[in-house]
């Protein structure tokens, strides 16, 4: 058992990065020692008097961030609602990780692959990741959606970015994730050959990293005109080329 004492209720910046070298310190601990597993409760919460909404965020971020040889971290909730909070800080770039796997895609030579992204009934995002093969276009529009739906090509954010049985999280790489698309999704492995779609979708997945925002076409309530990429940025259809 390592022992830590967490600083009292938050007053300032200092007091966040006393919280981070809590875990920090643990895990440098961890790798003196030769630890390979590890847990950690919620340091803070409780008698300490920090909310689960601003010390969660940091054990999340620091123990994704830092360094160290442990190969299992495992975060310990005392209830429903700090387990899902952790959840939601352990996934909120779950998106990114999936168009970032199609971008990998594409580096490999698989430029058929495409995307579409918007907003269902509850307001969910969600992302369909398909063939050029099985896309059609919507008429008198500039979009493009998948043929039919299937629910092993269609990955939703309200129930956690999954494909196949496996979660996606913000420490997936993008290249765990193309290999996950092509072992759950066979028929993306098909090499295809389609340059400007590839450079169009390389400039969409920069603008969503540089403002961390998602991007959609289309939702139940308004359809941009364009890609929308968070609430004000509209960014350009892809080009009509070949496979598009």
């Amino acid at each position: 058992m390592i022992h830590t004492v967490g600083p009292l209720q938050p007053t300032s910046k200092k007091s966040e990065e006393l919280l981070a070298s809590c875990y920090r310190r643990c895990l440098q601990i961890a790798d003196e020692l030769g630890i390979k597993a590890i847990a950690f409760p919620v340091i803070g919460v409780g008698s300490y008097g920090w909310p689960g909404n601003k010390a969660i965020p940091i054990e999340a971020r620091t123990l994704m961030e830092s360094p160290s040889s442990v190969s299992r971290i495992m975060i310990i909730a005392s209830d429903e609602v700090i387990r899902d909070q952790v959840l939601a800080c352990l996934i909120d770039k779950a998106w990114l990780r999936l168009l970032q796997g199609v971008r990998v895609l594409h580096e490999r030579g698989f430029e058929g692959v495409r995307v579409w992204a918007g907003f269902g009934p509850v307001g969910g995002w969600r992302i369909q990741i398909t063939d050029v093969d099985y896309m059609k276009r919507l008429p008198d529009s500039e979009i493009y959606i998948a043929r039919e739906y299937r629910s092993d090509r269609v990955y939703w954010n309200r129930w956690g970015m999954q494909v196949g049985e496996t979660l996606i999280t913000n420490l997936t790489t993008p290249e765990e994730v193309a290999d996950l698309l092509l072992g759950e999704v066979p028929y993306l492995a098909q090499k295809k050959s389609d340059p400007e779609y590839v450079v169009w979708y390389q400039a969409l997945v920069s603008v969503c990293e540089g403002l961390e925002a998602q991007p959609w076409t289309s939702s139940d309530w308004v359809t941009p005109p364009g890609w929308g990429i968070g609430q004000k940025v509209v960014f350009p259809y892809p080009p009509a080329s070949k496979g598009r």
